[in-house]
């Protein structure tokens, strides 16, 4: 069976184990088939943690646009080829 091991509502390990392990004053344990390393515990129900838009967005610039903004510095393509690539990451990765 897969345990996750809990501290502070954070899931901080996941191990594979033949018996639930009794809590500890800093650990819990908890049966789980999909819990994953910094999901969150929280009143019982384990859950994924959030995810990170601006961080996501900002990957996507630095490997995506920023080449285009670039070449478009150096007159090898153009200011909407950059602009359509933010909005293409922009849609991608929508703030709510």
């Amino acid at each position: 069976m897969r345990l996750a091991q809990i501290q502070n509502e954070v899931v901080v390990n996941v191990l594979i184990a033949d018996e639930v392990f009794p809590s500890t004053p800093t650990d819990t344990y908890i049966e789980s088939d999909t819990a994953g390393i910094g999901w969150i515990y929280k009143d019982g129900e384990l859950s994924p943690p959030p995810i990170d838009i601006d961080a996501l967005r900002h990957t996507a610039y630095v490997a995506e646009s920023d080449p285009i903004f670039f070449k478009y510095q150096r007159d090898e393509a153009t200011k909407e080829e950059w602009l359509a690539k933010v909005e293409e990451i922009k849609a991608r990765y929508p703030r709510n």
